[in-house]
């Protein structure tokens, strides 16, 4: 009898600490993707609209490389950080005539921007007259006409990326791959 009794005390023990352990290891593990692999953000105002709202919130994973049409975060300030579609990419030129983007003389179809962009907005000309360099991105907002980017600061250094937003997941109803099908 006494020994049921120690044998199921150092049991219930035991699951303890083995519940213990695991919390440990989830907390830890989670500290470390969020630190180093993965992090969280939040939309603030409406460049991105029709894409993403303010309080979106995204999912964002740090990357070696980006591509034409990622989303990327990255610190546009000290204090600030941008939230932008990446259209340009090294070796890239870019330019907009009467709201169409062309990257390397080709038109470029943009699916994501507002169906009547095209025609109820003011004409939008811009020429980035340069390949871009090495290791630069020129990013713009999907709304072009409520968006600083690119044709006001300029091209982004890669190492001024905080990573590529992979999914939006807040709020549930709206929730959605952001990795781009046009790779």
């Amino acid at each position: 009898m006494l020994y049921d009794s120690l044998y199921t005390e150092e049991r219930h023990r035991a699951e303890k600490n083995a519940i213990f352990r695991f919390i440990v290891i989830v907390i830890a593990c989670s500290i470390l993707v969020q630190s180093f692999i993965m992090q969280s953000t939040v939309v603030n105002g409406e460049s991105m609209e029709p894409t993403l709202q303010t309080g979106d919130r995204l999912l964002v994973a740090q990357a070696g490389h980006y591509e034409r049409f990622d989303i990327v975060i990255f610190q546009a300030t000290e204090e600030d950080w941008y939230v932008k579609r990446i259209v340009g990419l090294p070796g890239d030129t870019v330019y907009i005539i009467h709201n169409q983007l062309y990257v390397n003389g080709e038109p470029i179809l943009e699916p994501y921007l507002k169906s009547n962009y095209l025609h109820d907005w003011p004409s939008v000309n811009y020429i980035y007259p340069h390949r871009i360099p090495p290791e630069h991105y020129f990013v713009l907002g999907d709304n072009r006409m409520n968006s600083t980017d690119s044709r006001e600061f300029g091209l982004i250094h890669k190492d001024l990326i905080g990573g590529r937003a992979l999914i939006k997941y807040w709020p549930l109803q709206s929730m959605k791959n952001l990795v781009s099908s046009q790779r």
